[in-house]
């Protein structure tokens, strides 16, 4: 009898082990770099922990030479060459970060440059009709048509973004006048639009790199160049990190949860990134979203 039953009864089905070792890989750089970012604001805002400054600055350059092969695989994953590129960026301009720090800010300015080429893959990434180039077919003429059309499409949307925004003070009073209530924000800040603000922070991101790089390399243009680049990055980032939370509301997976501390934390940090401080929030917060950035593929395989 027990026999029978034992035969009868159907065998215990296991799900397969999902192997956490790439998910691991692809992570540890971006969270070094936050924890180095931790350190560094530590070190700003409690005097007792002074002595680990330059520990931390070690760790946040390190983190995210680290996470720029996690950041190239991802893009080249989903055959976006403007998010490699960018991603790319990350190493030499880290390296130089560190290693010489008169040059501290020449590096953050081309940093923040490049880092609008990986907004734009990142845009492609969630657009309705996705841009995609195989990047596995070595294809040169291709590759630089695409990167082409990808800033060409920057530019595009940040036209008509940034004219949307400035006429919607006037729609918003003609529409009060005619008692119709607050008028529909531009289609680009539209929660069903989030590559359109993808967009217009790779923008802005890159506006603000050209900012610093004229600020480091033109003495006479150091105060207004810092000064523009700590206002257009803001902008950037507000815009950008606007698409980020909003991906972390509607997200299930606890990387796009993520998104909703690191947006708040980069844009904080965005708008003072001439100051140590500033610096360090926007890294602190950068991370965190490159956690997501780095992790994209492992979401999709969930999904």
């Amino acid at each position: 009898m027990n026999s029978t039953m034992s035969n009868a009864m159907p065998p215990v089905q296991t799900a397969p082990a999902k192997p956490i070792l790439p998910m691991i890989f692809a992570l540890i750089g971006p969270f070094i770099g936050w924890i180095g970012a931790l350190m560094v604001l530590g070190s700003i805002f409690v005097p007792g922990l002074a002595m680990i400054a330059r520990s931390g600055d070690f760790l946040m350059s390190v983190g995210p030479m680290l996470t720029a092969p996690g950041l190239v695989r991802a893009g080249w994953s989903n055959h976006q060459p403007s998010w490699v590129i960018g991603a790319a960026a990350f190493i030499p301009c880290w390296t130089l970060y560190f290693a010489m720090p008169s040059l501290k800010g020449l590096a953050i300015g081309v940093l923040i440059f490049m880092v609008g080429f990986l907004f734009a893959g990142l845009s492609n990434d969630v657009a309705p009709e996705k841009r995609q180039f195989n990047l596995s077919q070595w294809n040169p003429l291709g590759f630089l048509g695409f990167i082409k059309d990808d800033i060409l499409l920057t530019f595009k949307i940040a036209f008509q973004g940034f004219a949307l925004l400035l006429l919607y003070p006037a729609q918003l009073v003609v529409s009060l006048l005619q008692g119709k209530g607050l008028p529909a924000m531009p289609w680009v800040f539209s929660p069903n639009h989030l590559w359109a603000s993808r967009r217009m922070g790779a923008f802005t991101f890159s506006l603000a790199g050209l900012c610093s790089i004229v600020a480091n390399t033109i003495p006479e243009a150091h105060a207004i160049g810092n000064q523009l680049f700590d206002i257009v990055g803001g902008i950037g980032a507000i815009m950008m990190n606007y698409s980020l939370f909003n991906t972390g509301l509607k997200g299930k997976h606890w990387l796009e949860k993520l998104l909703l501390f690191g947006s708040v934390f980069a844009t904080i940090g965005s708008s003072a990134r001439s100051t140590t401080w500033g610096v360090a929030c926007d890294q602190f917060g950068s991370r965190m979203n490159e956690m997501y950035y780095s992790g994209s593929d492992f979401i999709k395989e969930k999904e």
